[in-house]
């Protein structure tokens, strides 16, 4: 089948996937998964930097989310439910995905930088303030 004609997409009951695909699929959102309840435990067992813990506990909640909406997908395309088993909601998870995952993104590179450098200026007047 053709993936960009509309009925694919669309389709209010498509048929599930190629075993192999959907065996990969599966195999996906488990890492997801497996890779966020290591992230949780890593920020609650480790020492981390106070904004590196929030950007660590960000990465685990969108991991752990998209996993188990992937799961929900997959389950509803399993059991071929009529309009959730549409492959368009796969789309919208990899759109949402990539929304969230961008915000992670700006967070660390755009929002951590402005917080160190506010801190380091505070650091610098309470050094001057306390002579």
């Amino acid at each position: 089948m053709n993936i960009f004609t509309f009925s694919y997409w669309f389709s209010l009951r498509p048929d599930f996937f190629v075993n192999w695909i959907a065996q990969i699929v599966l195999i996906f959102f488990i890492l997801l998964f497996v890779v966020s309840l290591f992230l949780k435990i890593y920020v609650t067992k480790y020492k981390v930097d106070k904004l590196l813990k929030k950007f660590w506990r960000k990465l685990s909640d969108l991991l752990l989310v998209m996993s188990l909406l992937g799961f929900l997908l997959y389950f509803f395309s399993y059991e071929r439910i009529y309009i959730f088993s549409m492959r368009v909601w796969y789309l919208l998870w990899l759109g949402l995905f990539v929304w969230w995952a961008w915000n992670v993104y700006k967070y660390i590179t755009i929002e951590i930088p402005k917080k160190r450098a506010i801190q380091a200026e505070r650091d610098e007047k309470r050094k001057w303030n306390k002579k």
